[in-house]
């Protein structure tokens, strides 16, 4: 067992996991600023402003729909239909659902030696590529970084 590789496994993911807290305190900084900044543009009637540097903020409208949380899917396509945007209307493949089918079908047969597209019945096969992907996890406290020589205790590092 590769000892150094697997304490560089988990100083990686401590280093990963600081990042992104502070990742997360910035994004929530910038929402913060963001709402500023609009305010002012909107009380200035500013559409943008530029910096000597040539670096510059604008205002972008981006609008997002979504059907209300707990409204009947079939009674809104309906209603959509009757309106005449029967267009906007689709069906597709639910592959959230088509993975938990997969899995379902290893917990009853056992997993197919050939991969989890084996699972699929041959006529829809075709259409999807599904794949597993095995990944070492760090569970544990990682906020130290290093390891002490007690970590180093075969029961603790996952040897024979």
């Amino acid at each position: 067992m590769d000892i150094q590789l697997n304490d560089r496994l988990i100083q990686l993911d401590s280093e990963k996991s600081r990042l992104e807290r502070m990742l997360k305190d910035v994004e929530s900084e910038i929402e913060v600023v963001r709402e500023a900044v609009v305010k002012q543009f909107l009380a200035e009637s500013t559409q943008q402003w530029k910096r000597r540097d040539g670096a510059q903020i604008y205002l972008r409208r981006t609008l997002y729909a979504n059907v209300r949380p707990g409204c009947d899917h079939d009674a809104v396509c309906e209603a959509m239909q009757r309106c005449g945007l029967a267009f906007l209307v689709k069906t597709r493949a639910d592959t959230t659902g088509l993975k938990a089918w997969v899995k379902e079908q290893e917990e009853t047969s056992g997993v197919n030696p050939n991969g989890p597209e084996e699972v699929l019945p041959p006529e829809v096969r075709p259409f999807f590529t599904i794949f597993e992907k095995t990944i070492p996890t760090v569970r544990g406290n990682t906020n130290g970084g290093g390891l002490s020589k007690e970590a180093d205790a075969p029961a603790i590092r996952g040897e024979k």
